[in-house]
């Protein structure tokens, strides 16, 4: 048992330690605004806003490991309950600097595909007067091409899962309620349900599609703050 705490402890250590290192890097980006990630570089407020994405990966782990501890009381006790709580805190930080890590790289893929197709079309109209229309294919379920605009990490599906499910049309968010599933669910409607809302709804715009989000991420993220209060002030 002693051997097997050790090596679950150094375990977590690690996973701990690259979600630190994605948030440093986050840090550094804000800072120089700069960033370049699978030979993909951008520069300015879209490379701050990938910044962000490894910046709130950190502090998004723990306040979740610190609300599932509190809920199920990871540590217990004994050697047993220090085995379980180092599992389950490092897969934590695993899973949120992935997704932080997969959430950056998106962003400056779609980033700089967006910049590069507005460079090319201001190339061949000669002017930035001249705008090309786009055909809005939300709602269409399947068929519907989704710009690249809308192919981002979705904080909002992630935070709220069958919440933001119900709210989107993406009924798959329900499998959220099913046991052990939930735990890979909600890294997928992260990943994909901006893909899914943008199909299974109608949106008036990119823009409006992008607004709403944000308004679900930001709710998503005072439910939470909400529940860390809840919970200090009922164990005081």
């Amino acid at each position: 048992m002693r051997e097997a705490l050790m090596i679950s402890a150094g375990v977590s250590a690690v996973f701990s330690l690259f979600s630190l290192v994605l948030f440093i890097w986050g840090l550094v980006v804000l800072i120089i605004g700069k960033i370049r990630v699978s030979k993909r570089s951008l520069v300015g407020k879209n490379a701050r806003v990938a910044a962000l994405y490894l910046c709130g990966q950190a502090p998004a782990a723990s306040i979740v490991g610190l609300i599932i501890d509190g809920a199920i009381d990871l540590g217990g006790s004994g050697p047993a309950g220090a085995l379980r709580e180092n599992i389950v805190r490092g897969l934590i930080f695993l899973c949120f600097g992935i997704a932080g890590w997969v959430a950056a790289s998106k962003h400056v893929k779609a980033s700089e595909v967006r910049e590069s197709d507005l460079s090319s079309k201001d190339k061949q109209s000669g002017s930035t007067m001249e705008t090309a229309f786009v055909e809005n294919t939300s709602g269409q379920g399947k068929a519907a091409t989704v710009p690249v605009e809308v192919k981002k990490w979705n904080w909002g599906a992630f935070l709220l899962n069958w919440i933001w499910g119900l709210g989107n049309r993406t009924y798959i968010a329900l499998l959220c309620l099913v046991p052990l599933l939930n735990v890979v669910m909600v890294f997928v409607l992260g990943a994909k349900g901006s893909e899914w809302a943008w199909r299974n709804k109608r949106w008036e715009s990119v823009e409006h599609f992008r607004r709403v989000q944000k308004k679900w991420a930001w709710i998503g993220l005072a439910v939470i703050l909400v529940a860390i209060v809840l919970r200090i002030l009922v164990s005081r």
